[in-house]
């Protein structure tokens, strides 16, 4: 959980935007990669018992990555003047995926 939130900061912070001018694909990729391959027995072992669970969790992630992504969520925001309002915001795109249909020239301006 503290990780969770820790995670959350880093995100909201713009950090992740900024660490992205330095980090590419090719360098994202295999890092997940290796942090991944040694849970991959226990999160078999797990997924093959809970066949419920496994289902659920691929369609959660199938619906939040491609059809909630354009749906704005009302967050509670305190502005100066006004005491607290609510803000349209797009929760589902604060970490976008580049496409790789660009040129590589035109990602990294």
């Amino acid at each position: 959980m503290v990780a969770s939130c820790i995670q959350i900061l880093v995100g909201f912070s713009g950090l992740i935007g900024f660490l992205m001018r330095f980090i590419g694909p090719l360098t994202i990729a295999p890092t997940i990669s290796l942090m991944a391959l040694p849970l991959f027995d226990s999160v078999g072992n797990d997924a093959g018992i809970h066949w419920g669970i496994s289902f659920m969790t691929i369609f959660l992630i199938t619906l939040f990555s491609q059809f909630l992504k354009n749906i704005p969520v009302p967050v509670p925001v305190y502005g100066g003047e006004k005491k607290c309002h609510t803000s349209k915001f797009y929760l589902f795109q604060v970490f976008p995926v580049r496409s790789t249909s660009y040129p590589p020239s035109s990602i990294r301006n």
